[in-house]
């Protein structure tokens, strides 16, 4: 049986996401600088942080894709489910959305 540690790759995920936010400037919400073509020099963080955001998104689908047996798709997407669930009780919408979206 595999052992749940969803709640510590939750926390792990918020540790991450809290450093990245702290790192975002106001400046980087003006004129919409993360849609321009300098979006890495303008808004550093918040391209970093949608870009991580699409790498989990892509590894979610990636982890229950590569995996042959449905007994284990199962399982890892229950596992992720509950992932999803200890994210949003930890109030962290942007890595649950990025799992959400991979599933």
């Amino acid at each position: 049986m595999i052992m749940n540690y969803s709640h510590l790759l939750a926390k792990q995920l918020c540790i991450f996401d809290i450093e990245n936010f702290k790192n975002m400037k106001v400046t980087e919400f003006f004129s919409r600088a993360w849609t321009t073509e300098k979006k890495h020099e303008l808004a550093p963080t918040l391209t970093y942080i949608a870009e991580m955001s699409t790498k989990l998104s892509r590894m979610t689908s990636y982890l229950i894709l590569m995996n042959k047996k449905n007994i284990l798709r199962v399982t890892l997407y229950q596992y992720l489910i509950d992932l999803c669930d200890q994210l949003i009780r930890l109030r962290n919408f942007n890595s649950a959305f990025a799992i959400y979206l991979g599933l």
